[in-house]
């Protein structure tokens, strides 16, 4: 059953309101410019008073639409809500941005704030990978459209960052299957990972593990293979002696 509020809860909560509101009211005053205001609201956000600088932008929009101050001011609030740590918001508020000037010359740094904002969401491999597909979509938008970009540089940091995270994600499922001695499974797996991340920091260890996988299904040639060309990598990964003593143990059961 829903509960009531009782009549002193109530009697605070409305004693709460008129002060909150009466807090926002004293952060601008009747008559300031779009300058002053916008002045307010970066001085906010340098002591680190988000809320408080997110209420002054929205009000310097409200009262002086037409500004050339709006734009940065709108990307302030969404900027805001991501310092914040308030991840739905600035997302959304970033969306908005992007949709009301497609055609900034802070587009750039908006796309790759929406990035940080989604990637905080990523799950450990084995997981929900969403979240990170989403965010490398919008890092290769943004480093597709804005090339030579100072954010470019690290959307690309963060490509390669989340291409490992989903590397390992693959591999951490076809590990799954071959504890249920699903070899097949984890073969397919493998296979279609390293087409598309083989390129990574991880591609050894996605190699090794399909050795490991192809030489319990019974694949040996083909593990053997994979053994040969890791041996001749410059930096074989440390597991390559698990791939070995799995050859040999199948060929032994021969």
């Amino acid at each position: 059953m829903r509960r009531r509020l009782s009549p002193f809860g109530g009697a605070v909560l409305f004693l709460l309101c008129i002060f909150l509101v009466g807090c926002s009211k004293e952060l601008v005053r009747p008559g300031q410019s779009d300058r002053e205001m916008f002045d307010l609201g970066k001085r906010l956000m340098e002591q680190e008073e988000y809320q408080d600088a997110i209420t002054v932008f929205r009000e310097l929009n409200n009262r002086h639409p037409s500004s050339p101050l709006v734009e940065e001011a709108l990307f302030n609030i969404a900027l805001a809500y991501y310092l914040d740590e308030m991840d739905v918001d600035a997302e959304v508020a970033f969306d908005d941005f992007l949709r009301l000037y497609p055609a900034s010359p802070l587009v750039p740094k908006a796309l790759l704030y929406k990035g940080l904002t989604i990637e905080r969401a990523v799950e450990p491999p084995g997981r929900d990978q969403d979240p990170a597909r989403e965010a490398l979509s919008v890092y290769r938008d943004l480093v597709a459209r804005y090339p030579d970009a100072e954010e470019a540089r690290k959307g690309r940091e963060r490509i390669e960052a989340l291409r490992s995270h989903l590397a390992r994600h693959e591999m951490e499922i076809a590990r799954f299957y071959i504890k249920k001695d699903k070899f097949d499974a984890a073969v397919y797996r493998l296979r279609r990972a390293l087409e598309s991340y083989g390129d990574t920091r991880v591609g050894d260890d996605l190699k090794l593990l399909l050795g490991i996988a192809l030489a319990r299904s019974g694949k040996l040639e083909e593990a053997r293979k994979i053994l040969h060309e890791l041996e001749r990598s410059e930096s074989p990964p440390e597991g390559i002696g698990d791939l070995r003593e799995e050859i040999r143990e199948r060929e032994a059961e021969k």
